[in-house]
C-alpha cells in the first residue's frame, strides 16, 4: 500500500510539474526579444552561473509569473528531507536575486523593484526557518558539514549580488535594498552560529573566500563584507574576523605591487563605485591611505573619499532620522574620518575624527564595556573646541556612557579609565580642527 502511495504521489507530482510547463513554456514564447534581459558578466559582478542556477527569461513583471512560483511550490511540497528541502530554498534565494538584478536592468519602477525586493526576503526568511529545522550540526552529521560549505558559499555571493544592486536602483528602492542586505546578513550570521562551532566559523568562511574567483581588487570586497559580517556574529568569534581582515588587506597590499600602475591607480574608483555599505568603505579607503605611500595612488584616495562622503550625504536615510552633513572640507587632515550608524536606530552619526590607528584599536578592546551608541558623537557642538583645554574625558552628563568632547557635556570626575587614557595610558584630548580628538 506504502509502495502505491509513493508511486501514486510521483505521478501526480509529474503530471502536475508537465502541466505547468506546457503552460509555462507559453510565457516564455510571449516574451518579446526587447524585453528579454542580459545580467553582465564583468569583473566583480556576480552571475547566475556562479551561483548554479540559469540566467532568467521570465521576470516578476510578467503576467505569467505566478506560474514559475507555482513551479517552485510544487518542487518544495514533493522534497520531504529536511536538508534538501534546505537547498531548493537556497536555491530559490538564488534565483530571486538574480530576477531582482534582472529587473532593475529592465525597469526603474519603485513599485515593481520594492515588491520584487520584498519577495527575495520573504525567502531568506523561510531559509532560514527551514534550517531552524535541522536536529545536527556540521561536527555531527556530514551532510550538514557539505550544506554548510554551500550555503556559506552562495551566501557570499548573494551579498555581493544586494551590494551591486544598490548601485542600479532608484534612491527610494535603495533603503529597501539595504534593508534586505542587512536582514541577510543577520540570518547568515544565526545560521553559521546554529550549525557551526564557534572556533570553527572564521577558518570555515576563509576557505570559502580563498576558493573564490580572483581579480586583482577582491581582497577589497572581502574586506568590506568581512566588516560588516563581524558585527553580526557573537563577540567571541569577531576576534578572528578581524584577523581575517588583517590577512585580506595584507594580501591585497602584497598583490598590488605586481599588477599595472595604470590598475593600481584605479583602486579609488573601485572603491567609490562599489555598491554596500559606504561608511565601511570609507574606512578601508582611509586604511589604504595609511598603507600606500604612492602620491599618486594617495591623490586618486584622496578624490575618493570625498566621492563616498558625497555618496554618504546622499544616501536617504529613515524618515526620522535627522538630516546628515558632510564634515567641512578639510576636517581631519591629520586622522582618518570614521562614520559610524546608532547601534538602535540605524541613523547616520556625525563624522568624527581619529588621530592615530591606535585609538580605534583601544576603542574596539573596549566594546565589552562600551556600547558603540555611548562612544558615538551626538551633535557638532557637544565636541567643537576653540583650544585643547575646551577638550574632556569621562562620562557624558545625559547618559553617563564613556564620552569625550566639549568640556560642557562631559563630567569629567567621573572617568573611564581604559577609554579616556588608552590601555598605554598615554592617551591625551587635544583640538584638532576645532574637534575634540584623543590622541598620543
Amino acid at each position: 500500500m506504502k509502495k502505491m502511495n509513493s508511486f501514486s504521489r510521483k505521478l501526480i507530482f509529474c503530471s502536475l510539474l508537465a502541466a505547468t510547463m506546457a503552460i509555462f513554456s507559453l510565457a516564455l514564447a510571449e516574451e518579446t526579444p526587447t524585453s528579454t534581459v542580459t545580467v553582465e558578466n564583468i569583473e566583480n559582478e556576480i552571475t547566475a552561473q556562479d551561483l548554479g542556477v540559469t540566467a532568467p527569461t521570465v521576470l516578476p513583471d510578467n503576467r505569467f509569473y505566478f506560474l514559475k512560483d507555482w513551479q517552485r511550490s510544487l518542487k518544495l511540497a514533493f522534497t520531504f528531507n529536511q536538508i534538501k528541502k534546505a537547498e531548493v530554498r537556497q536555491e530559490i534565494v538564488n534565483e530571486k536575486l538574480i530576477e531582482l538584478k534582472a529587473l532593475a536592468a529592465k525597469t526603474q519602477d519603485p513599485k515593481i523593484l520594492e515588491k520584487a525586493a520584498a519577495n527575495s526576503q520573504k525567502h531568506i526568511e523561510k531559509l532560514k526557518a527551514q534550517i531552524e529545522k535541522f536536529q545536527d550540526n556540521a561536527q555531527t552529521s556530514p551532510k550538514i558539514n557539505k550544506f554548510l560549505d554551500k550555503f556559506i558559499q552562495q551566501g557570499l555571493l548573494q551579498q555581493k549580488v544586494l551590494e551591486e544592486l544598490e548601485t542600479k536602483v532608484p534612491p527610494q528602492v535603495m533603503l529597501k535594498i539595504e534593508a534586505v542586505r542587512e536582514r541577510h546578513l543577520e540570518k547568515f550570521g544565526e545560521v553559521m552560529s546554529k550549525l557551526e562551532d564557534k572556533d570553527k566559523i572564521a577558518a570555515r568562511i576563509n576557505n570559502i573566500l580563498e576558493n573564490q574567483t580572483k581579480s586583482d581588487f577582491k581582497q577589497l570586497k572581502d574586506l568590506q563584507i568581512l566588516k560588516e559580517l563581524e558585527e553580526k556574529l557573537p563577540s567571541e568569534v569577531q576576534d578572528s574576523i578581524r584577523q581575517l581582515q588583517e590577512k585580506s588587506l595584507n594580501v591585497f597590499l602584497k598583490n598590488l605591487e605586481k599588477i599595472s600602475v595604470e590598475k593600481q591607480e584605479k583602486i579609488g574608483d573601485y572603491l567609490q563605485k562599489m555598491g554596500g555599505n559606504k561608511e565601511k568603505q570609507l574606512e578601508i579607503l582611509e586604511t589604504l591611505r595609511r598603507e600606500i605611500k604612492s602620491g599618486a595612488i594617495q591623490n586618486r584616495l584622496e578624490r575618493a573619499k570625498d566621492k563616498i562622503i558625497g555618496k554618504i550625504e546622499q544616501a536617504p536615510q529613515n524618515e526620522k532620522c535627522q538630516v546628515w552633513t558632510a564634515p567641512a572640507p578639510g576636517f581631519c587632515k591629520e586622522g582618518r574620518i570614521v562614520i559610524n550608524k546608532d547601534s538602535q536606530t540605524g541613523c547616520r552619526l556625525p563624522a568624527r575624527c581619529v588621530v592615530t590607528e591606535e585609538i580605534e584599536k583601544n576603542i574596539k578592546r573596549n566594546t565589552e564595556d562600551i556600547d558603540n551608541h555611548a562612544i558615538s558623537i551626538q551633535s557638532n557642538e557637544e565636541i567643537s573646541c576653540g583650544t585643547d583645554s575646551d577638550c574632556a574625558c569621562g562620562r557624558k552628563k545625559d547618559t553617563q556612557k564613556c564620552f569625550y568632547g566639549n568640556i560642557n557635556y562631559v563630567d569629567a570626575n567621573s572617568q573611564c579609565p581604559d577609554f579616556c587614557n588608552g590601555i598605554t595610558g598615554k592617551l591625551i584630548m587635544r583640538c584638532v580642527n576645532n574637534v575634540c580628538t584623543q590622541s598620543q
